[in-house]
């Protein structure tokens, strides 16, 4: 299908993975696509679904349109795979040659700016744009806090900025560190634990 001709029409099957507020993310033997319905989904994670459609582009990624009709086959147990955790100029190099399914770790301080939830990334140009379905994931939970956001990637959207889109599959809140002062490490009981930070004079 991805290697087709875009604008024909398809049938494929595959297990769904993910799912967004206007579409869902399906797997068939280490290939994914993206099925773009353009509506909330019926289907969940685990289905096995047979997929008609037409496919478009977007975002330099093949995907489903929202012509797609979607029949439910069976269901089984889906396993996340092991994050590839990225940063700084590795995301920049990654935006330039993503694939669609992989399933990624990514760090940032999320930001919900009217219906786009974005993350921003330190020492990288690129923002992250993030996706799930509210009603399962509600990201905007975690509206201006430093988390750690692990999902499948969509496809790579905008032309000054560039946003690498997720399927959010999991997130959690960046904890922040507490620190001893070093006169509490000096005046503590020898042989503790502690962790301090200070400045290199010599």
């Amino acid at each position: 299908v991805k290697a087709g001709l875009v604008g024909d029409s398809y049938t494929t099957k595959g297990t769904v993975v993910g799912l967004t507020g206007s579409g869902f993310l399906i797997e068939e033997g280490g290939s994914y696509i993206y099925v773009y319905l353009k509506a909330i989904p019926s289907q969940a994670v685990g289905d096995i679904v047979e997929v008609t459609g037409t496919t478009t582009t977007f975002g330099g990624a093949v995907q489903f349109g929202s012509d797609s009709v979607v029949t439910k086959i069976n269901t089984i147990t889906v396993t996340v795979p092991t994050a590839n955790e990225l940063a700084g100029t590795a995301i920049t190099n990654y935006a330039d040659n993503f694939a669609v399914g992989d399933y990624i770790e990514i760090t940032g301080n999320l930001i919900v700016d009217g219906t786009y939830v974005n993350l921003i990334l330190a020492d990288t140009t690129v923002k992250g744009s993030l996706q799930s379905l509210s009603t399962e994931l509600d990201l905007s939970t975690y509206n201006g806090k430093d988390v750690i956001v692990k999902g499948y990637v969509l496809y790579v959207s905008g032309s000054t900025t560039k946003y690498l889109n997720l399927l959010v599959t999991d997130i959690e809140e960046v904890q922040a560190v507490t620190y001893d002062t070093i006169a509490e490490v000096k005046a503590g009981l020898v042989g503790d634990s502690y962790t301090t930070k200070g400045t290199v004079v010599g």
